[in-house]
């Protein structure tokens, strides 16, 4: 899951600059890749105590087993790709829980215990089939990955604003046609992912998540470019493909952090001026939109390398990006190569 891998990105020079101490027998992350790795359980119960990591994925587990309470040092626990339908209380029982697997059982609910394992920090629920989410998930404070992609959830409760050190969260391919209250709350969050929702608008509170660098919107019912996310200055990557997007704010302004902006298969029939204003922008997607003519404004983006055009109306080679420093035979060729006339290199 590439939620790991970003988590670990993220607060991996943390671990090393500021290495941690076991404190209540709980181990930095990193450390636990390290220990031994239980893959069978009547193993696991021959030392109990000695059990850190537990992996269990893919049993054919149809319950969590009932002595999982007996391993009181566990920290991770993979149970994904079992058909586990309900969690027994003996699973809440694990305080020093951080990781918990769950991808690909078949939970259809959460029950309210879950608030019990108050040093969860890595939750993976994604691809069960949850309609909803208990309110007391709002109370796992330590939690800093949730991933509830593949669900049916079509709304989602306003504690989820208390996960104050909440970093990654999935919420792809569900139902969601609003984001939640609070949402600005989250103000450590880096990685959103909202991508195959039926959302139509974003809340206002969008605008306040100021760490945000990872923005995924593709495959919504999106007409307007949201225009809180130009308030989101350190965003780098923005996916909003597969909209139905006509407009883009005409006062957007620059955002110096962006790296990319993916808006393929919407409906824009010119290039907005709006996005013109992001002079920053090394690569933008606009292919399978119904361009017909891109403005002089765009010589403004000086910083654009990739310029992705195919499928678009367009009938001639756009001169005006002859006029941007970082013009290319190969970024021309994204266009089409028979309207490819780029100045010669030098």
């Amino acid at each position: 899951m590439w939620y790991v891998y970003l988590l670990i990105w993220f607060l991996g020079g943390m671990w090393l600059a500021h290495p941690l101490r076991a404190q209540n027998n709980l181990l930095p992350l990193e450390a636990l890749e390290e220990v031994k790795f239980f893959t069978n359980l009547d193993e696991a119960l021959e030392k109990p105590d000695e059990v850190f990591a537990l992996q269990l994925r893919n049993q054919g587990l149809e319950n969590v087993p009932r002595e999982i309470e007996k391993f009181k040092n566990l920290q991770y626990l993979d149970l994904a790709l079992n058909p586990i339908q309900q969690l027994p209380k003996e699973l809440f029982g694990l305080r020093n829980l951080q990781v918990l697997d769950l991808w690909g059982a078949q939970l259809q609910s959460l029950p309210p215990q879950l608030k019990d394992l108050l040093n969860l920090r890595l939750l993976y629920l994604d691809y069960n089939q949850l309609m909803r989410l208990p309110e007391e998930i709002g109370q796992l404070k330590k939690l800093e990955v949730l991933d509830l992609a593949g669900n049916q959830l079509q709304s989602l409760p306003v504690q989820l604003g208390n996960l104050s050190n909440l970093q990654v969260l999935g919420l792809k391919q569900n139902q969601l046609v609003k984001l939640p209250q609070r949402l600005d709350s989250l103000d450590r969050l880096r990685v959103l992912d909202l991508e195959a929702n039926q959302l139509q608008s974003l809340s206002p509170g969008l605008a306040q998540l100021k760490s945000l660098e990872y923005l995924y919107l593709s495959h919504n019912l999106l007409e307007d470019f949201p225009a809180e996310i130009g308030q989101l200055s350190q965003l780098r990557f923005l996916f909003l493909e597969h909209n139905q997007i006509k407009r883009v704010p005409a006062d957007l302004p620059d955002m110096p952090r962006l790296e990319v902006l993916q808006m393929g298969d919407n409906q824009l029939k010119s290039l907005p001026l709006g996005l013109c204003n992001l002079r920053s922008l090394p690569v933008l997607g606009l292919k399978n939109n119904l361009l017909e003519t891109l403005p002089a404004e765009m010589r403004q983006m000086q910083a654009l390398k990739t310029l992705l055009l195919e499928n678009t109306r367009l009938e001639s080679f756009p001169m005006v990006l002859l006029e941007l420093e970082n013009s290319s035979c190969l970024a021309c060729a994204i266009i089409s190569s028979k309207h490819c006339h780029p100045k010669s290199k030098a």
